[in-house]
This record gives C-alpha cells, structure tokens and sequence, in this order.
C-alpha cells in the first residue's frame, strides 16, 4: 500500500494536457494545503505537523522546516503581511497563530479557542480582514 501522495505545480496559465511543473511527494495523511506565493513556499500539513516545502522542490524533497506539536491540524493560511501562520488545529477547536518561519516545536504566538469543531466546516476556508 502507497503511503505517499503527489501535489503537482501547474504554471499559473495552464491549459489542457500539460505536464505540471514539479511533482512533490509527501506523506499520506495530508490534512490541508497553502501555497505562499509571496516566499515561493509550499505548506503541507498532516495531523501531527506542517511541512514547508520550495515551490521548485521535486520528487522525495526533504521539507525546508517542519512545524510540530500540531493535533488535528484541519486547515492553513500564510499571511505575508503579518508573517504569520495559522493553523486550525485540534480538530476545529483551536487556532494558532505563530511567526510564519516557525519550526520545530515552536510555542504560537496566540491562540484563539472555541468548541470542539466551531471553526470547522465543509470544505473549511480562511481569509484575513484587516
């Protein structure tokens, strides 16, 4: 049984039958996806952590730094403005906010708490309003 999943790169103006511009390999078990555009990185959390990853990396790439401690992880959100990460953890009840270079098992910034599930949803997004 495969334990990996692929995440492909397409140039922004892709079309039709194109082959994608890299074809990352990362562990089964991924929870939610981000791309920041603005440091050319790739988030991948599962439910333990979050891998970032370089847009150009391919194949079996080792992640650049890996955020642990995450339970749950369920969604992400890179806001280049601020520097930060958020990560809805523990299974919707939990937000986190640490610096956006956070690895290891750094402490988040601030955390905002509710019930079980409350900031989850189907097909869960995030935005930030100033």
């Amino acid at each position: 049984m495969d334990n990996h999943l692929t995440v492909r790169r397409f140039a922004r103006t892709a079309r039709g039958n194109i082959a994608p511009l890299t074809s990352l390999t990362v562990q089964n078990g991924t929870t939610a996806i981000a791309a920041d555009n603005f440091n050319g990185e790739l988030l991948v959390a599962a439910t333990d952590a979050v891998a970032v990853y370089r847009f150009a990396d391919d194949g079996q790439a080792a992640p650049v730094r890996t955020l642990s401690g995450i339970t749950g992880a369920q969604g992400l959100l890179v806001d280049t403005d601020a520097d930060q990460l958020f990560v809805l953890d523990d299974f919707g009840s939990m937000l986190h906010v640490f610096p956006r270079t956070a690895s290891r098992a750094s402490a988040p910034l601030r955390t905002l708490n509710a019930a079980q599930g409350a900031f989850a949803c189907e097909g869960f997004r995030m935005a930030i309003c100033n």
